[in-house]
């Protein structure tokens, strides 16, 4: 092409360019994005005409990561920083418990400092442990696997399997029905498929606090959510049940059952029959449990990947350590730094941590039932 035709389609182009297009009028804001596999709980995004009180109420199973069930609670860790060119979080090796994590090294140095010389950064006084505490902010959170069963805040997600930020209330119910420290007691399979029952969410909003208005949406509760008794198997993403109805006897016939089994003061007759009434129905349950877990599988997102660690890219762990210098020589040099234009602010928003990794429960040594 010559020149002549290549300045005549440029003059084209020209000539019905909008100006507002040019490329760095419309970079995206550095912040992170949402993801779309992530179900939020909000008490500030409830419909005051849903609910008068700010509660948000949902119903959600609480679901097997089908990918990989050892993985079905992933626990995350991650650093918030703002520096120069905005909001950055970077994931932590302590995801793994692994303490080799360089953002970890640099906060331990700060934060168990014996010195308490106060260095004046920004017109405020710091011991080198304060301003460590200051600009580490440090996240852990817990991630699970949910069916959203009927959700009138969210109505376009019923059906769908989303990962759910696990609060510590929820976690440490599931942990106490699931992996009992009373070995006596038979641990409940409230994860499963088809025998798990639905937890009816109720989420309480943070005190209204004129000095404090962040508590509002801080301190949210989940202590008035429970789980209900009977089991409830997964629907499908479009809402429709899963199960036929005469799935759905054989699955509560077992369900009962096992209730006789598990129970200290069943009589042992009583016992022969309820293991013979589920012997009787594994076999064909086992068919509906195989087609739930392909189900699952087809249609959910891989939790532990989704959410769980993530290796920083080279150049994210390169800004990351670029912040980590700003911090420890604002210590050495808080002019400089400051005259210089250098940030390293702390996140506006920091993470709540978040329990202790789960361990699944163990299989009743006393029961040798699949389900």
């Amino acid at each position: 092409m010559s020149n002549k035709d290549n300045n005549a389609e440029f003059i084209d182009q020209l000539m019905g360019f909008d100006p507002s297009e040019v490329a760095a009028f419309n970079e995206p804001e550095n912040k992170p994005a949402a993801n779309p596999y992530q179900y939020r709980t909000r008490p500030g995004d409830v419909d005051k005409k849903i609910a008068e009180d700010g509660h948000y109420r949902a119903k959600i199973r609480i679901v097997y990561n089908p990918h990989d069930m050892k993985q079905s609670i992933v626990k995350n860790a991650h650093y918030a920083f703002n520096d120069a060119n905005g909001f950055f979080m970077v994931d932590s090796v302590l995801a793994h418990n692994d303490r080799n994590c360089f953002m970890f090294k640099a906060w331990k140095q700060l934060h168990f400092s014996q010195d308490t010389t106060k260095v004046r950064i920004d017109g405020v006084d710091y011991t080198r442990k304060e301003w460590g505490d200051k600009m580490f902010d440090k996240g852990e959170e817990q991630f699970c696997l949910v069916q959203v069963i009927d959700d009138p805040n969210q109505p376009d997600l019923n059906g769908k399997f989303l990962g759910w930020r696990l609060p510590k209330f929820i976690f440490d119910t599931l942990e106490a029905r699931m992996h009992p420290t009373d070995k006596s007691k038979a641990p409940q399979d409230l994860m499963n498929y088809l025998f798990g029952p639905v937890l009816e969410l109720d989420v309480a909003p943070g005190p209204d606090d004129p000095t404090n208005p962040q508590r509002k949406t801080r301190e949210i509760s989940y202590k008035l959510s429970q789980f209900e008794t009977d089991p409830t198997p997964i629907v499908t993403v479009t809402g429709e049940d899963f199960v036929t109805e005469e799935e759905m006897d054989m699955i509560n016939d077992y369900a009962t059952a096992k209730g006789v089994i598990t129970n200290p003061k069943s009589s042992q007759k009583k016992k022969d029959e309820a293991m013979a009434k589920c012997k009787e129905l594994v076999e064909p349950l086992k068919v509906v449990m195989n087609r739930a877990v392909e189900y699952v599988k087809e249609n959910a997102p891989n939790i532990a990947e989704e959410f769980g660690y993530h290796e920083p890219s080279a150049e994210l762990k390169a800004r990351a350590e670029r912040w980590i210098d700003i911090v420890v020589n604002k210590l050495a040099d808080p002019v400089t730094y400051q005259e210089e234009g250098n940030t390293a602010a702390p996140a506006s928003t920091p993470a709540p941590a978040s329990a202790p990794v789960d361990q699944m429960p163990a299989s009743d040594p006393a029961d040798d039932l699949p389900f």
